[in-house]
C-alpha cells in the first residue's frame, strides 16, 4: 500500500490526513486497543532539525490550513466527539458533561474550588471567563510528536485523536 492510499480524512468535510481505524476494543486489562492502518513518515519533532526553511514554511502553511478546517467545524456542546465527556490535559483528566454552553462548563470547573474562596475574589475569578466563544472541533493533543511528515516536509498524517472533541 502506498502512503497516498493510506491517507484518509478524519471527517468527510476536512482534508486532514489520518490513519483509517479498523477496530477499537478493550484488552483483558481494560486498556483501549486501536487497530489502524500504518502511516509512513517521520515524527515532526525528529524531522524538524533537518528541514530547510522552505520546508518549514510550507509545513506551517499546511498545519494552519488543517487547524482552520477544524475551527470551521462548529458544535453546540463542549465535549468529546459524539457528545462524550470532555477530556483535558496530557494525563487525561475526565470531566462531567458534555456541556451545552460555556456557562455550564465554567460552573463545573469552579464547582469544587469556589466554596472556599471569599466572595470578593470569587467575583474577580469568575468574571474573567468569557462565555461568548465559538465552540469548535479540536484535536486535543496537536504536538510535533503526533504529526508525521514525508521526506519533502509535507504532512503525511496527524495521529492520536483520542482527546478530540
Amino acid at each position: 500500500m502506498t502512503s497516498k492510499q493510506a491517507t484518509y480524512s478524519i471527517l468527510p468535510s476536512t482534508t486532514i490526513p489520518v490513519p483509517r481505524v479498523h477496530e477499537i476494543k478493550r484488552d483483558e486489562n481494560g486498556a483501549q486497543v486501536i487497530s489502524m492502518d500504518y502511516m509512513p513518515g517521520t515524527r515532526l519533532d525528529k524531522a524538524w532539525p533537518s528541514m530547510t526553511g522552505q520546508q518549514k514554511t510550507t509545513l506551517a502553511q499546511e498545519l494552519h490550513d488543517y487547524i482552520q478546517q477544524l475551527r470551521d467545524l462548529e458544535a453546540d456542546y463542549i465535549g468529546a466527539a459524539e457528545r462524550g465527556k470532555p477530556i483535558i490535559g496530557k494525563y487525561v483528566f475526565h470531566l462531567d458533561g458534555p456541556f451545552d454552553n460555556e456557562r455550564q462548563f465554567h460552573q463545573f470547573l469552579f464547582s469544587r474550588s469556589l466554596d472556599t474562596v471569599p466572595d470578593r475574589l470569587r467575583y474577580f475569578a469568575t468574571s474573567s471567563f468569557k462565555e461568548d466563544h465559538e465552540i469548535v472541533f479540536t484535536h486535543g493533543d496537536l504536538a510535533p510528536r503526533n504529526i508525521l511528515v514525508d521526506e519533502d516536509g509535507h504532512v503525511r498524517a496527524v495521529l492520536n485523536w483520542e482527546n478530540a472533541g
